[in-house]
């Protein structure tokens, strides 16, 4: 390893940085069939349980609650355990307080569909993240040295005044050093974009790294550099923080004359999974950090994903339901999930107009892929008054032809009359505080 791949992570990754030349070297299997061992699961999860509730409030009232073991003998038996849900760790924040640990980092979620949760993270709590996303990174032919075009967060991320100003600078810092170019994802004016398009460009990076969302608003924006883009020596696109369907992963791939890689992850739970070519295009999940249920609620053939982290964290999640839905999971004869095929919106962009009419937000997705000037949209809901605008984010003014197509295929995919639909323009759309663009937004 160079000094430009050391210092990403500083010296005190050097076990990190071994892994990774390990993986370059062919030896991706072994480590994967010594961290996916069953016998090594129900080892760390116990250790996890018993960290946890010797140390978190929360989880030694949730134990004498629930009357749960101390330890398990198998994975099995967590298929019986109760279902933890963000409310119940925002209504017990200061009971997720842990008395071992005095040092932490505050952290937050998006709150895109909800109320974002507060909570803490501790010193090499995400080397374990970073080694997994290197784990996937790596087997498509990206490393801690490669140079990267990242498409990812905004300026918010690092707060406000004098502060914030020394952190983004050393944000800057260390990406220069670590052969990276950072631009904002949540600004998708026709200016920002054409803007962070010239910089890809000139910077002619080696792996695109990107929010969803962000990427495919880019490559719809900017569609006069698809020769270029195709030409620049892209190995592969990394997208993270947002579903994609896989004609929009075909898009991507074609723009950057690249394979697509998906990683799916959360705030809260760390990388969980990811999915590339070489995983056949189905998720796959890390069984060395995390273990995967699904859950019917039915909804169609979805199902609810449930997450239980076993490295070692300052809040361990157990059986959390994290909410997001998967499709065509592979389960495990012990009840865990190993692979799927899509992970398919949120819980929370569910869209309910009562009377037994309901869909999911990201459905409505086809509406965007056949009309190529929009680059992202937007659902606002009055349930009230059974009505759903259909906000699209353009290229260039749509047509009243395409606002009657868009009408009617909308209709189609919700099973609502066409009169239930309406069709607007917008410059930009409703954000989460993460600065992530809301799918669902439902007005009084």
């Amino acid at each position: 390893m160079n000094l430009v791949s050391v210092s990403r992570y500083g010296v005190d990754m050097k076990i990190k940085s071994i892994l990774i030349g390990a993986l370059r070297y062919g030896q991706t299997r072994t480590f994967i069939r010594q961290v996916a061992d069953v016998r090594t699961q129900v080892e760390m999860f116990n250790e996890i349980w018993q960290d946890a509730i010797a140390n978190v409030p929360f989880y030694s009232e949730w134990k004498a609650t629930h009357d749960l073991p101390n330890a398990i003998g198998d994975i099995a038996e967590l298929v019986n355990w109760p279902i933890l849900n963000k409310q119940d760790l925002i209504l017990n924040r200061d009971k997720l307080i842990r008395k071992d640990i005095k040092r932490f980092h505050e952290s937050v979620t998006g709150g895109a569909t909800g109320e974002p949760l507060h909570f803490r993270t501790m010193a090499g709590e995400s080397d374990t993240v970073a080694m997994n996303k290197w784990i996937g990174w790596a087997r498509m032919g990206i490393y801690p040295d490669s140079r990267c075009f990242l498409l990812w967060g905004h300026r918010h991320f690092y707060g406000q005044g004098f502060l914030s100003n020394l952190k983004f600078a050393w944000r800057q810092v260390k990406d220069r050093l670590t052969n990276n170019l950072r631009m904002d994802a949540t600004n998708l004016s026709p200016d920002a974009l054409a803007a962070d398009m010239r910089r890809l460009v000139k910077f002619k990076p080696e792996c695109v790294i990107a929010y969803s969302a962000s990427l495919l608003a880019l490559v719809r924006a900017c569609g006069e550099y698809a020769d270029v883009c195709r030409n620049l020596g892209v190995r592969a696109v990394i997208c993270s923080a947002g579903p994609l369907t896989k004609s929009e992963r075909e898009e991507i791939s074609k723009f950057f004359n690249a394979p697509v890689g998906m990683e799916y992850g959360s705030m809260e739970a760390g990388v969980m999974a990811y999915q590339t070519p070489v995983t056949g295009g189905r998720y796959a999940v890390f069984d060395n950090t995390h273990i995967l249920h699904s859950e019917a609620d039915g909804f169609e053939d979805r199902k609810q994903i449930l997450v239980t982290t076993i490295s070692r964290r300052y809040l361990p999640l157990i059986r959390y339901r994290i909410g997001d839905y998967m499709i065509d999971e592979c389960v495990h004869e012990d009840g865990s999930v190993r692979a799927f095929s899509e992970v398919t919106g949120r819980t929370g962009d569910m869209v309910d107009l009562g009377e037994g009419v309901r869909f999911h937000g990201y459905s409505m997705m086809v509406c965007a892929e056949e009309n190529p000037k929009i680059i992202a949209y937007q659902l606002r809901v009055k349930k009230k008054d059974g009505l759903v605008t259909f906000v699209a984010q353009t290229t260039a003014p749509l047509t009243e032809a395409e606002r009657t197509q868009i009408q009617r295929h909308a209709a189609d995919v919700a099973s609502i009359s066409p009169n239930q639909i309406r069709v607007e323009d917008a410059k930009e759309l409703v954000k989460a505080p993460s600065g992530k663009i809301r799918l669902v937004v439902k007005e009084p």
